[in-house]
């Protein structure tokens, strides 16, 4: 109605339910066109040459970078007047052949929250590592110096009343 479009586009699938033949059910991808970008679900279909012909027939500028980067990309782009990040990482077989490639596309605030957060968490957990740290050191100096220097001043204070037994 809004000037979107749901394609139903085929994928390479086996089946068997129970009671069932092998084969007898039919599966299926989906392309959601909309005014702003396109979704492709593939579901769990096996790789096929089919991907290839959807390609040339719905193609968007993102996908065939994604697709024809061959090493992990990370692309940008707006929806909405959000600012989405796109992360691909092609899957390789043994052969060096591409398979597939795995897109996640997510907000830009989503991911600033998290770094926030992220922040946030490092700088209470580093200002805790310093002030145990700090009362560590003060702990150990104090016993390693603190207390024997206030031991040889009493004992130099004894000595110089003419204490002479003093430790």
């Amino acid at each position: 109605g809004n000037g979107s479009k749901l394609v139903c586009l085929p994928v390479q699938h086996w089946s068997r339910r129970i009671s069932q033949s092998i084969d007898t059910t039919l599966w299926a991808s989906f392309l959601l066109i909309t005014p702003h970008g396109t979704i492709y679900y593939g579901a769990d279909s096996g790789y096929f040459i089919g991907y290839k012909e959807i390609g040339k027939v719905y193609s968007d500028p993102l996908t065939l970078k994604s697709i024809q980067a061959n090493k992990e990309l990370i692309q940008t782009y707006k929806l909405n007047n959000e600012l989405i990040y796109d992360f691909s990482q092609p899957i390789i077989d043994t052969q060096n052949r591409l398979l597939g490639v795995i897109r996640i596309g997510v907000l830009s605030d989503i991911i600033t929250n998290e770094i926030g957060r992220l922040i946030r968490y490092a700088l209470i957990l580093g200002g805790l590592f310093l002030l145990f740290s700090g009362l560590a050191i003060y702990f150990l100096a104090k016993a390693a110096v603190i207390d024997p220097l206030a031991k040889l001043t009493l004992g130099v204070k004894r000595l110089g009343k003419g204490d002479l037994n003093s430790k």
